[in-house]
């Protein structure tokens, strides 16, 4: 009679620790698919942000005269979104040594 008991008390914590799993993986789930939501939405912003691919392109729409410091950092900070949600960058390299920053 005592190991019966034991046994559903031991399957009552199975069921309730298995419960938690099951909300926790539903969780991760939804956050996932939230982040590839989030991630295809910069993806096709970059398909479309003016063909803004290269390095060089980036550069050039930097240095436009016409172009405010506001308009230089918004158009930057979008840039830097594309790349890093919806192309999945995790690193950016500078191509050589700086002249104005010396940790680079």
């Amino acid at each position: 009679m005592v190991h019966k008991e034991d046994d559903r008390q031991r399957l009552k914590q199975l069921d309730v620790a298995l419960q938690m799993m099951a909300t926790q993986a539903t969780r991760k789930l939804w956050l996932a698919v939230e982040k590839f939501g989030k991630a295809l939405a910069w993806f096709e912003r970059g398909a479309t942000a003016g063909k803004l691919t290269t390095n060089a392109q980036l550069d050039s729409a930097l240095k436009e005269k016409k172009k405010s410091e506001k308009q230089k950092t918004k158009l930057l900070k979008a840039q830097i979104n594309i790349r890093v949600h919806g192309y999945g960058w995790a690193r950016f390299d500078t191509a050589g040594p700086s002249s104005t920053d010396k940790a680079v």
